[in-house]
């Protein structure tokens, strides 16, 4: 009944002005006294008045002060922007965008690589959203592969030459745009003789991922007793649609 030990009784304190602002019929200042964490900032104040008064901040509604929530762990306000990481994203004033409840700021701010082109968002990010390459599937970005000289990009399309995917004609072997007996000369010259080709892929005729005589009779059987056609790509530049083992450095016609 005299919580503060005033010679007066509470009841009295307070019909006379002494604050009780959660109208609990104890003085705030015994309150206190008893339990130092209900002003967890030292303002005299009960932090939950403080809270439903606006005067301080409880954003994520635990009823506690945000600032004595930063001060207590700096960490749950990386940016120090002096409201909780939490919030700020909730808020949509920071991104987030790979759901770890730390702000991409300060992953970046820790770790520079994270963000190889400076773009202010995460490489992971814009990697799985689609907004930058990465077609070597490495985790880093085509242009950061390509500045850092991780990867070359000889024709500087901003596509790292790994990645390039050559164009041809199976069967143009000679790769003068045209089927015609010296395609199948080109061939036994590549296999059997000191020929050269820039494309492997045109050669293997018969589509099944192998250079040898049966390419040329493949080709020389089309040509000349109605046999099938090469597969595609045929009879205009593409690539194969199984896909292939055989390299094609370059096939001039074409892109």
């Amino acid at each position: 009944v005299d919580c503060d030990a005033n010679g007066q009784l509470d009841s009295c304190d307070l019909a006379a002005g002494a604050v009780d602002c959660d109208l609990d019929g104890q003085l705030d200042s015994c309150q206190i006294s008893v339990d130092r964490s209900v002003d967890c900032d030292l303002s005299g104040t009960l932090d939950s008045c403080e809270i439903a008064g606006g005067v301080a901040v409880d954003c994520n509604a635990n009823g506690t002060l945000d600032s004595c929530e930063i001060s207590t762990d700096p960490t749950v306000d990386c940016d120090l922007s002096g409201t909780l990481d939490s919030c700020d994203i909730a808020g949509g004033l920071v991104a987030d965008c790979n759901s770890n409840s730390t702000p991409d700021n300060c992953e970046i701010g820790l770790d520079p690589t994270l963000d190889c082109d400076a773009s202010g968002a995460l490489d992971s990010c814009e990697i799985s959203s689609g907004t930058v390459d990465d077609c070597n599937a490495n985790g880093t970005p085509d242009s950061c592969d390509i500045a850092s000289g991780t990867s070359a990009d000889t024709d500087a399309n901003g596509e790292p030459d790994e990645c390039a995917v050559q164009d041809w004609i199976r069967g143009d072997v000679n790769v003068d745009g045209s089927l015609d007996i010296s395609d199948a000369v080109a061939s036994l010259e590549y296999l059997f003789g000191s020929g050269t080709v820039l494309c492997q892929g045109a050669v293997d005729v018969n589509d099944d991922d192998s250079l040898n005589v049966a390419d040329a009779v493949f080709l020389l059987g089309y040509m000349f007793s109605g046999g099938p056609a090469p597969a595609a790509p045929f009879p205009g530049c593409g690539v194969d649609p199984a896909g292939t083992v055989l390299s094609c450095d370059s096939s001039p016609l074409c892109p």
